[in-house]
């Protein structure tokens, strides 16, 4: 009877050291698993921040040789100073000069071969309309304010400079097609877009990014519907 219950007390306890090694077994596993996870991701997340970085960089490099991709009049100077914007692609530039009869140049600058929201143009998004124009002013604000803009005259059309401009050497229309703020002149006749634009418009289109997440109507049609007031530069 005592070796009976004996080997009972045997098999059981080899039960229960066989549970307890099966659930360290298990939670080890699991924490592994876990560790394992958490290493992915954290090198996963690594290798993301790496490649925006890198894409970043990459695309300062191009946007500082295309100044010299577009085919400028040689005769029409560079010049630079600060900037009063008025949209989310035009501004007013205030050049200063050493003839003392004359403190400074005025120029109207459009940004060459781009278009945006209106100031005060409205676009959609799922249902509910954002003011896409004072974003895309406010955008182009925070990119300038403060910095000297330096600008190359494509053509002048009513004393509007249509222009090529940087900002520490990054093109800002490029910038804007980029990241959504900007789009293509409709006018591609007159105002032919370089390849690069038309390359970055259509991945910013893609990706979704700015206006292109929304539904809206295109600055040219917005002016004929509604008409060329700025409140930003009454005229």
């Amino acid at each position: 009877m005592r070796l009976i219950y004996r080997n009972k007390s045997k098999s059981l306890f080899r039960r229960i050291i066989l549970v307890y090694i099966i659930a360290g077994g298990l939670y080890t596993l699991s924490q592994n698993s876990n560790f394992a996870q958490k290493l992915l991701t954290d090198y996963q997340s690594k290798n993301i921040m790496k490649d925006q970085i890198t894409t970043t960089k990459k695309k300062v490099e191009d946007d500082t040789a295309i100044y010299n991709s577009i085919k400028l009049d040689e005769t029409l100077p560079v010049y630079s100073g600060f900037i009063q914007v008025t949209s989310g692609s035009s501004f007013k530039m205030i050049t200063p000069v050493d003839e003392p009869w004359r403190k400074r140049i005025m120029r109207r600058v459009r940004l060459y071969g781009v278009e945006s929201c209106e100031p005060r143009q409205f676009a959609v998004y799922n249902g509910i309309k954002w003011p896409c124009g004072s974003v895309a002013t406010a955008w182009l604000v925070t990119k300038t304010l403060n910095q000297n803009v330096v600008c190359q005259t494509a053509k002048v059309v009513n004393q509007i400079h249509y222009a090529q401009c940087l900002v520490s050497g990054v093109d800002i229309a490029r910038l804007g097609l980029s990241e959504g703020m900007m789009i293509l002149s409709l006018d591609q006749k007159d105002f032919p877009s370089p390849s690069q634009y038309k390359q970055t418009e259509y991945s910013a289109k893609i990706a979704g990014v700015g206006i292109w997440s929304s539904e809206f109507d295109r600055p040219e049609a917005w002016r004929r519907q509604y008409g060329n007031y700025n409140p930003l530069d009454p005229q």
